[in-house]
Protein backbone atom coordinates (compact mmCIF):
# COMPACT_ATOMS: atom_id res chain seq x y z
CA UNK A 1 0.00 0.00 0.00
CA UNK A 2 1.43 3.45 -0.88
CA UNK A 3 2.28 5.88 1.86
CA UNK A 4 -0.20 8.76 2.11
CA UNK A 5 1.20 12.09 0.94
CA UNK A 6 1.61 14.73 3.64
CA UNK A 7 -0.32 17.95 3.19
CA UNK A 8 1.91 20.90 2.25
CA UNK A 9 2.05 24.06 4.31
CA UNK A 10 2.43 27.56 2.95
CA UNK A 11 4.52 30.08 4.82
CA UNK A 12 4.25 33.77 4.00
CA UNK A 13 7.43 35.83 3.80
CA UNK A 14 6.70 37.22 7.27
CA UNK A 15 6.10 33.76 8.76
CA UNK A 16 9.23 32.43 7.12
CA UNK A 17 11.30 35.33 8.48
CA UNK A 18 9.87 34.88 11.99
CA UNK A 19 10.51 31.12 12.06
CA UNK A 20 14.05 31.56 10.74
CA UNK A 21 14.66 34.21 13.39
CA UNK A 22 13.40 31.96 16.16
CA UNK A 23 15.59 29.10 14.96
CA UNK A 24 18.72 31.30 15.09
CA UNK A 25 18.12 33.23 18.33
CA UNK A 26 20.26 32.23 21.24
CA UNK A 27 17.47 33.29 23.62
CA UNK A 28 14.86 30.96 22.05
CA UNK A 29 13.95 27.89 24.06
CA UNK A 30 14.99 24.49 22.76
CA UNK A 31 11.33 23.67 22.10
CA UNK A 32 10.75 26.85 20.10
CA UNK A 33 13.83 26.18 17.98
CA UNK A 34 12.82 22.55 17.38
CA UNK A 35 9.29 23.53 16.35
CA UNK A 36 10.46 26.27 14.04
CA UNK A 37 12.98 23.92 12.40
CA UNK A 38 10.25 21.31 11.89
CA UNK A 39 8.00 23.87 10.21
CA UNK A 40 10.82 25.19 8.04
CA UNK A 41 11.70 21.67 6.91
CA UNK A 42 8.04 20.91 6.17
CA UNK A 43 7.85 24.14 4.18
CA UNK A 44 10.71 22.83 2.02
CA UNK A 45 8.39 20.01 0.94
CA UNK A 46 9.75 17.28 3.18
CA UNK A 47 7.54 14.40 4.28
CA UNK A 48 7.06 13.67 7.97
CA UNK A 49 9.44 10.70 7.78
CA UNK A 50 12.14 12.89 6.25
CA UNK A 51 11.61 15.64 8.83
CA UNK A 52 11.88 13.05 11.58
CA UNK A 53 15.12 11.57 10.30
CA UNK A 54 16.76 14.91 9.46
CA UNK A 55 15.88 16.70 12.71
CA UNK A 56 15.84 13.79 15.14
CA UNK A 57 12.18 14.14 16.09
CA UNK A 58 9.48 11.50 15.85
CA UNK A 59 7.21 11.19 12.84
CA UNK A 60 4.30 11.88 15.19
CA UNK A 61 5.86 15.20 16.26
CA UNK A 62 6.34 16.24 12.63
CA UNK A 63 2.78 15.24 11.82
CA UNK A 64 1.43 17.07 14.87
CA UNK A 65 3.13 20.35 13.96
CA UNK A 66 2.12 20.07 10.31
CA UNK A 67 -1.53 19.60 11.32
CA UNK A 68 -1.39 22.37 13.94
CA UNK A 69 0.03 24.80 11.40
CA UNK A 70 -2.63 23.84 8.87
CA UNK A 71 -5.39 24.31 11.45
CA UNK A 72 -4.24 27.90 12.14
CA UNK A 73 -3.24 28.84 8.59
CA UNK A 74 -6.44 30.78 7.91
CA UNK A 75 -6.14 32.70 11.20
CA UNK A 76 -2.52 33.58 10.45
CA UNK A 77 -3.52 34.95 7.05
CA UNK A 78 -6.32 37.02 8.59
CA UNK A 79 -3.91 38.53 11.11
CA UNK A 80 -1.31 39.37 8.47
CA UNK A 81 -3.80 40.84 6.00
CA UNK A 82 -6.92 41.99 7.88
CA UNK A 83 -8.44 43.56 4.75
CA UNK A 84 -8.43 40.30 2.76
Amino acid sequence: MPTPKSLPIRLSELQLALLEGISRQTTSSVREVARSLVLLEINNGSANTTVASVLGVTQEQAKRWRLRWLSYEEAFSAIEDPLA
